[in-house]
């Protein structure tokens, strides 16, 4: 089934998707795995919502890289799930129902260029259901935010739901926390380090 370490992001800017399949993996493999049944030898149907979509396992796939998928891909040989999902949700985005979409249309900046919602609000419901909750850390301190992402773990620290971090543009945020700006991060769970928590 969908592990956490399955998804790794290819050659478009969906970080935000990329995160969310790996959040969903860790804290709801068997809802994500549920979404996508087989319709045919190679044609599955997901189910994003109330929305349905049909596509074939096959993905965009690089001659120069050894046929490498050229967006996401798996990071086990028999983990084909996060290229193919991504090309669903290319689907489901754009409304294009080739069977070859352009997947650099989920390009976040690509969406935001033209006055797009943030689509990170809608994958998570999309993927495994659920109420989405929106927090922003530029209000609070680092010590109420620990206390915001600690209410929704369990109290060993790992993630109950599946949780997405965004970085700001600003080179200060990544100067301070090394962290690469203007990127979207699966959030596991908190712990604590010899510094603090």
């Amino acid at each position: 089934g969908p592990d956490l370490f399955d998804p790794i992001q290819g050659a478009t800017g969906d970080c935000y998707f990329v995160a969310a399949m790996a959040s969903c993996a860790w804290t709801r493999p068997t809802q994500l795995a549920q979404i996508a049944t087989r319709v045919g030898p190679d044609r599955l149907r997901f189910q994003l919502g109330a929305g349905e979509v049909l596509t074939p396992e096959r993905v965009p796939t690089a001659i120069l890289a050894a046929y490498q998928p050229v967006f996401a891909r798996g990071n086990r040989i028999d983990a084909q799930w996060p290229g193919v999902l991504e090309k669903a949700w290319a689907i489901y985005r754009t409304g294009d129902r080739n069977d070859r979409p352009n997947i650099t249309a989920i390009d976040n900046e690509y969406i935001h260029s033209r006055g797009g919602r943030n689509p990170t609000f809608d994958v998570i419901p999309l993927l495994v259901g659920g109420q989405l909750f929106w927090h922003l850390s530029t209000f609070r301190s680092d010590d109420a935010f620990f206390d915001l992402l600690a209410t929704y773990c369990t109290p060993d620290g790992r993630a109950r739901v599946p949780m997405v971090a965004g970085t700001y543009t600003d080179g200060g945020f990544v100067d301070r926390t090394g962290l690469v700006a203007n990127h979207a991060y699966s959030v596991l769970g908190f712990g604590f380090h010899r510094d603090g928590r």
